[in-house]
C-alpha cells in the first residue's frame, strides 16, 4: 500500500512538472479559439494582435461600470500605449536589448502583468511602467505554492489569453519596461539646477492686499428708477431671457417682500451668535415700537446688495423662496396678508427678519417679478463696476507713490456717505410710524393741543425741580417688584461695521505653489501673480477678479528665501524629485521624437476604430472586448 501510493505521488510530480515546463517555454500549452480582427494596427510592419489589445483593455477598465465616452478614451489610451511598445520593441532590437527565457519565466510566476500605456499617462502617475499584481490568484490556496493549473486558470478570468499569448505579450511588456529605464537613467541633475528648484519652490511671500466687494458699493449705486429703466432698457433681452425661466414659478403668484439681514459665519462663536440674535431681537423691537422697516433694514441689515435700498428683495416666487431656505417660503407664503413676519427665520447666512408688502398674481406678478429682474441685476452691475473703478484708482494712488493704507483712507473718505446707526441702539420713532401694512388711521395721532409747552421741558441735562433723589436712597418707584422677572440685558451698542468694507489686510507667507486666496476666480493664480513682483512695496499690476464679482489688488510686503540649512536638510529630496520629474520629461520627449520620425508606418484598423460616418455601425470586433 504505501510503496503504491509513493508511486502515484511520483507520477503526479511528473506530471506536474511537464506541465510546468510545456507552459512557461516558448509554444507550450495550446491556444484559445480566436475572435475579432486580427491586428488592432500595423507599427513598423509588425501586427499589434487584437488579442493583445484587448487583454490590455481588460487589466486598464478592470470589469468597471463606463460610460461610453469613458470606453472610447480607455481604447484610445490602450492603442496609444501598444503604438508606443512597438516602437520601444523596434528600438530594443537596434541596441541589441532582449530578455533572457529564465527571466521571462521567472516574471511571469511573480504574478506581475505588465502592460503599456502611453507616456504622458506614467508621467501623471509618476512612474515608467503600468503593472498589477496576480501572484494569489497564481497560487495553490492550501499550499501557498505557485499552482500551474490556477496560473492557467487566472489567466483565462483576467486576459482571456492562452499561455503562448500571454508569454508572447509579457515578452514585450518587458523588452519595452526595459527600455523605458535606460531611457530614463541616462538623465542627470546637477545640485545647482536641484537647489534652483529648491529655492523657487520654497521662497516665501507677503502680499498686503485689499479686497473691492461690490456688496460695499451697492449701497453707492444710483437707485433712481430713471436709471435702473436707462439700464434695463439696454439690456432688456437678457432681462427677458431670465423672465422665461423663472415663469413656471409664477404659479402662485409673487409678494413683494424685503428683509433684514444679520450676518453669522459658519465659524462663528457662541457670544457671536448671542450677539447676532441680540441685533435681529433690537431691530425687531424697534419694528414694533413703529419705526419704519426700511429704515431699520438701511441701518441694520448686513445685506450689502439690498441694505441701502431699505432691505427690498422684489417679488418674489415660491421657487425663488425655496431657492434659499424652506423657512424662507414657510415665512413668506405663509402670510396671510401682507404685513411683518415677526419671528426671525435662520439660514446658514444668518438671521433674517420679512417683510410682505405686497401679494400679486396673474399678469401684476409677472410685472414685478421682471422689474424685479432689472433692479437686481442693475445693481449687481453697477456695484462690480464702481468696485472695478474703485480698484484702480487705489491701485494708480499706490504706483503714484502712496502707501495702500493712504491711497485707500483717501479713497474712502471721498465716497458719499451712507449713515449706519449703532446697532443696538432703539431710538424714539419718528412720526409714530408703524410697519407697511401695519399703519393706523391719522385719526389715531394726538392733536396738537395735547403737547406740552417749550417751557414746561427742563433744561438738557438738570433734573425737573423736586425730582433730585436723597443721597444713598433709591427713587421712588426703583423698588423691585415681587415676583417680577428681570429685565432683559441691554441689546449691544457698539458702532454698526460695515462687514464689506475695503481694509489693508496682510497675507500668510505663501509659496508659489500655494494660493492664499481661495476666493479668487478659478482661473486665477494670486500667488503666480504675486512672485513675479520683485520687491517690498511694488504693485501688482493686474487685479485679480474675485468668485463673487470683486477685485484683489495686491502689493508685496516681502519675499523671504530659504536659508543653506533648510537646503542641506532638503537637498537629497530635492534631487531626487527633480530628477524623476526630468526623466518623465525625457521619456515623453523620446516617444514624441519617435511617433513624428514613424507616422508613417502607423496604421489604424478601421475595424477596430471606424470612422465617424460609420460610428453607429457596429462591425465585428470593434465594440466590447471578445468573450
Amino acid at each position: 500500500m504505501n510503496r503504491a501510493t509513493t508511486l502515484l505521488g511520483g507520477l503526479a510530480a511528473i506530471a506536474i512538472a511537464i506541465v510546468f515546463v510545456v507552459s512557461f517555454q516558448p509554444g507550450g500549452g495550446s491556444n484559445q479559439a480566436q475572435s475579432g480582427p486580427e491586428c488592432a494596427a500595423e507599427v513598423l510592419g509588425r501586427c499589434i494582435k487584437g488579442r493583445q489589445y484587448w487583454a490590455t483593455y481588460r487589466l486598464i477598465a478592470g470589469g468597471r461600470d463606463e460610460t461610453e465616452t469613458q470606453r472610447e478614451r480607455a481604447k484610445k489610451q490602450v492603442l496609444d500605449g501598444l503604438i508606443e511598445r512597438e516602437l520601444l520593441l523596434a528600438e530594443a532590437k537596434r541596441l541589441g536589448i532582449s530578455i533572457s527565457e529564465d527571466e521571462l519565466t521567472g516574471e511571469l510566476r511573480s504574478g506581475r502583468m505588465r502592460f503599456s500605456l502611453p507616456a504622458t499617462m506614467l508621467a501623471a502617475q509618476q512612474l515608467p511602467f503600468a503593472r498589477k499584481n496576480f501572484k494569489d490568484a497564481f497560487i495553490d490556496r492550501k499550499t501557498k505554492a505557485f499552482s500551474a493549473e490556477q496560473y492557467k486558470k487566472a489567466l483565462g478570468q483576467f486576459v482571456q489569453l492562452s499561455e503562448d499569448e500571454y508569454r508572447e505579450f509579457q515578452r514585450a511588456e518587458l523588452i519595452a519596461e526595459r527600455m523605458r529605464f535606460l531611457i530614463m537613467e541616462r538623465v542627470r541633475v546637477s545640485d545647482a539646477e536641484a537647489f534652483d528648484s529648491f529655492a523657487e519652490k520654497e521662497t516665501t511671500a507677503k502680499v498686503k492686499y485689499v479686497k473691492f466687494d461690490p456688496q460695499f458699493y451697492a449701497s453707492r449705486v444710483d437707485l433712481s428708477q430713471a436709471a435702473i429703466d436707462g439700464w434695463a432698457d439696454k439690456n432688456a433681452a437678457d432681462i427677458d431671457k431670465d423672465l422665461e425661466k423663472r415663469k413656471a414659478g409664477l404659479a402662485d403668484g409673487c409678494r413683494e417682500v424685503s428683509q433684514i439681514h444679520v450676518r453669522i459665519l459658519p465659524a462663528a462663536t457662541e457670544e457671536e451668535r448671542k450677539q447676532a440674535h441680540a441685533k435681529i431681537d433690537a431691530a425687531k423691537a424697534r419694528i414694533e415700537a413703529g419705526e419704519s422697516f426700511h429704515d431699520v433694514a438701511r441701518e441694520m441689515s448686513d445685506h450689502g446688495f439690498t441694505a441701502a435700498d431699505g432691505g427690498r428683495l422684489g417679488c418674489l416666487t415660491k421657487t425663488d423662496a425655496m431657492a434659499q431656505v424652506k423657512a424662507f417660503d414657510a415665512a413668506i407664503f405663509g402670510a396671510k396678508e401682507p404685513g411683518f413676519v415677526k419671528e426671525p427665520v435662520e439660514s446658514p447666512e444668518g438671521l433674517h427678519l420679512f417683510l410682505v408688502e405686497k401679494i400679486l398674481t396673474g399678469a401684476d406678478a409677472e410685472k414685478a417679478v421682471r422689474a424685479t429682474i432689472a433692479r437686481s441685476r442693475y445693481v449687481a452691475s453697477e456695484a462690480r463696476r464702481l468696485a472695478g473703478e474703485a480698484a484702480k484708482e487705489v491701485q494708480a494712488a499706490t504706483k503714484g507713490g502712496k502707501t495702500v493704507e493712504e491711497a485707500l483712507k483717501a479713497h474712502l473718505a471721498a465716497l458719499p456717505k451712507v449713515e449706519r446707526k449703532p446697532a443696538g441702539e432703539t431710538p424714539k420713532p419718528e412720526g409714530d410710524k408703524k410697519p407697511e401694512g401695519d399703519k393706523k388711521p391719522e385719526g389715531d395721532k394726538k392733536p396738537e393741543g395735547d403737547k406740552k409747552p417749550e417751557g414746561d421741558k427742563p433744561k438738557k441735562d438738570e433734573p425737573k425741580k423736586g425730582d433730585e433723589p436723597k443721597k444713598d436712597e433709591p427713587k421712588k418707584g426703583d423698588e423691585p417688584k415681587k415676583d417680577e422677572p428681570p429685565a432683559p440685558a441691554p441689546a449691544p451698542t457698539e458702532p454698526a461695521v460695515d462687514l464689506f468694507a475695503p481694509t489693508v489686510d496682510t497675507s500668510f507667507a505663501f509659496t508659489i505653489t500655494e494660493e492664499p486666496f481661495p476666493e479668487a476666480d478659478q482661473a486665477e493664480s494670486p500667488a503666480a501673480v504675486a512672485f513675479g513682483l520683485e520687491k517690498q512695496g511694488d504693485v501688482a499690476e493686474r487685479l485679480i477678479p474675485l468668485r463673487n464679482g470683486g477685485f484683489l489688488l495686491m502689493v508685496l510686503e516681502e519675499k523671504q528665501a530659504p536659508s543653506d540649512e533648510d537646503w542641506q536638510k532638503e537637498r537629497a529630496q530635492y534631487v531626487d524629485e527633480l530628477r524623476r520629474d526630468r526623466q518623465i520629461e525625457a521619456l515623453i520627449e523620446y516617444m514624441k521624437r519617435l511617433r513624428a520620425t514613424h507616422q508613417a508606418e502607423i496604421k489604424l484598423n478601421d475595424e477596430f476604430f471606424p470612422k465617424p460616418a460609420a460610428a453607429s455601425a457596429k462591425p465585428e470586433g470593434s465594440g466590447a472586448p471578445p468573450k
